[in-house]
């Protein structure tokens, strides 16, 4: 499944049967073939009339469940919930300072925060478990 996010990583650009070899560090290029085959005979990828491989069906893998492909670059999902609970923080403290006196302003304040600091978390978690291709692959 890995050859596959690889493919759809690539933002509908068709992918070579060599790039693919190259990116998932095999020794040869049948090592890629039988993997692009079984993708074949699933359905999921599908091979022009040139040799070249691109996805023929979407389907939501587990190995990227939690990411975003945008311009081909995987972007964690919770970045997005990390950014606006962060935003929203920073807007409450300057809005609502002069009330921060107040036990349940600061209560709120810290809810707040603590979810964008759970979201920054979980975002750091899934960068880190993000899949990687070879750069090679990249020329």
């Amino acid at each position: 499944m890995l050859i596959y996010v690889y493919i759809q990583s690539r933002s509908g650009n068709s992918v070579r049967l060599r790039d693919i070899q190259r990116a998932m560090n095999f020794s040869s290029p049948s090592s890629a073939l039988f993997h692009l085959q079984k993708l074949e005979s699933a359905g999921l990828v599908q091979k022009d009339n040139v040799g070249d491989y691109r996805v023929k069906t979407r389907v939501r893998v587990s190995l990227v469940r939690n990411f975003l492909t945008i311009k081909g670059t995987l972007i964690p999902r919770h970045v997005f919930y990390a950014s606006a609970t962060t935003a929203v923080s920073i807007l409450y403290l300057i809005l609502l300072s002069q009330f921060l006196s107040s036990p349940i302003a600061i209560v709120a304040l810290l809810l707040n925060a603590g979810s964008a600091v759970a979201f920054w978390y979980e975002s750091w978690q899934d960068w880190k478990t993000r899949p990687r291709f070879s750069r090679r692959s990249e020329e």
